[in-house]
């Protein structure tokens, strides 16, 4: 396994428990962390992206599906109590 690969791992595995942590104790919610209010992103919203990424040769129909997923990641997220 690549040292990056590791790191990242540890990485990961200390942020969920600094997460976890300060919601036991009350510090932040769920609300916090998780946007519920899905807003799809189409049309000219599509454009105030492009200062994150080069927009110009992504479909314009993936935005509403990624928005889809990453709802729905964090639904399941909720849902399994991780966070």
């Amino acid at each position: 396994m690549k040292l990056a690969l590791v790191f990242a791992r540890q990485a990961s595995a200390q942020t969920t428990q600094i997460f976890e942590n300060a919601m036991a104790q009350g510090k932040i919610t769920l609300s916090d962390l998780l946007e519920f209010n899905y807003q799809e992103i189409n049309g000219e919203l599509v454009g105030e992206l492009s200062y994150f990424f080069d927009i110009a040769k992504v479909p314009e129909e993936v935005f509403c599906r990624l928005n889809f997923l990453l709802n729905m990641i964090e639904l399941l997220i909720f849902s399994q109590g991780n966070l």
